[in-house]
């Protein structure tokens, strides 16, 4: 319940309501809203499980990893033994999601020893759980849940200089792979070092382009950085829910993708790596255990890129086996870019397109598909003598 004061405003001239619920409900807009005044106005809101039968309590893909090929993949992979840095507002362990991470850094005004394990702004919770949802027979799976996670907290009050630190951070536990789904109009020069230093040391930075709809922002408009758009696909929420307002200009020619009318995109001199699922994106939040909510960002899209990259290092001996340093980056860099699927929207919005897990993995000579490549093979073996 409750009250709304309207200043310089009365019932008929309010223009559009929005509900965002806390979790557990999809949001809710209504222009030209019929509200009276000094009475109750009742608005029933969507649960989140009439989209999707039976979830939390039944565990589900989100749209995003299903768009990318993680659920028909069938791969033996879960991100062991990567080390993935989550450079954001900190983690909710409590969330039977995300598991009791062992490691982390508050570098926020009120830092204590173990408050990086709380997450106030619900931000990193939320990428986390899209990188490495825990495989429990409930919530959520994410790309990576066998992975190593290695929490920096920089926000509420993040500055380029809090940044630094949770990547010198990454730099000294061997980060393979860091998310950074933040972003600032900004450049900054010490930053710009830093990003180098890392890459130099084998940390490969994937970062959220930006929900300005502008030109990239910084980190992802760094050279070394893989800079990630976000899309949505048509059909994936309420069309009365907040996300059909995120509807962009752009869409595929088989009308199943759009660009997100948030999403920053390539201006002249900049590139655009990837795009990414961006809207109505299902994960993790802090509210309690089990609570999960539906959410719009660049910040959404960059952690399936840096879920999927989790993969490929664990699956692609010829990348892992790399010493860690610019060309191990670059090699990684190239593998994601190199799956992408052109979906037809504006290079400028999708850079290379979307990236698709079993062309990332080389999905066909993976030990989980060894009988069916031994299969096809005498299949040729008895083409040849036929012939004969």
């Amino acid at each position: 319940m409750i009250t709304l004061t309207l200043y310089w405003e009365t019932v008929d001239t309010l223009r559009s309501l929005y509900v965002k619920p806390a979790n557990s409900y999809w949001s809710y807009w209504l222009d030209k809203p019929d509200v009276k005044q000094d009475e109750e106005n009742l608005i029933l809101l969507q649960s989140l499980s009439e989209q999707f039968p039976q979830f939390p309590q039944q565990e589900m893909y989100g749209w995003g990893q299903k768009a990318m090929n993680l659920d028909s993949a069938k791969i033996p992979y879960k991100g062991t033994g990567v080390k993935i840095g989550i450079i954001d507002s900190g983690l909710y362990t409590e969330h039977k999601d995300l598991g009791d991470r062992k490691d982390g850094n508050d570098f926020t005004k009120d830092a204590s020893e173990t408050s990086w394990r709380k997450d106030i702004v619900g931000h990193g919770s939320h990428v986390a759980g899209i990188i490495a949802g825990l495989h429990e027979s409930t919530g959520i799976k994410g790309f990576a849940p066998d992975s190593d996670i290695y929490v920096y907290k920089v926000f509420p009050g993040g500055r380029f200089s809090d940044l630094i630190k949770g990547l010198n951070k990454c730099i000294e536990n061997q980060v393979d792979v860091v998310n950074l789904s933040l972003g600032s109009k900004k450049r900054s020069e010490i930053l710009a070092q830093k990003i180098t230093d890392a890459t130099n040391r084998g940390v490969a930075c994937i970062a959220a382009a930006g929900n300005s709809a502008t030109k990239i922002q910084y980190p992802a408009a760094f050279d070394e950085v893989l800079a990630v758009a976000a899309i949505g696909q048509f059909a994936t929420f309420p069309e009365n829910s907040y996300h059909k307002r995120q509807v962009g200009e752009y869409k595929s020619k088989d009308e199943k993708y759009f660009t997100a009318r948030f999403t920053c995109f390539a201006e002249e001199g900049q590139t655009m790596d990837v795009c990414a699922p961006g809207v109505a994106i299902i994960s993790s939040i802090p509210d309690k255990p089990d609570a999960y909510a539906a959410w719009d960002g660049t910040s959404m899209a960059c952690p399936h890129v840096v879920g999927l990259a989790a993969l490929i290092i664990e699956a692609r001996e010829d990348i892992r086996d790399m010493p860690r340093n610019r060309q191990r980056v670059e090699a990684l860099f190239t593998a994601i870019r190199d799956s992408a699927i052109d979906i037809a929207l504006p290079s400028e919005y999708q850079g290379k397109g979307l990236p698709d897990t079993q062309k990332a993995l080389k999905i066909s000579s993976i030990p989980g598909n060894k009988w069916q490549k031994i299969e096809e093979l005498l299949t040729e073996a008895l083409q040849l003598l036929s012939v004969r």
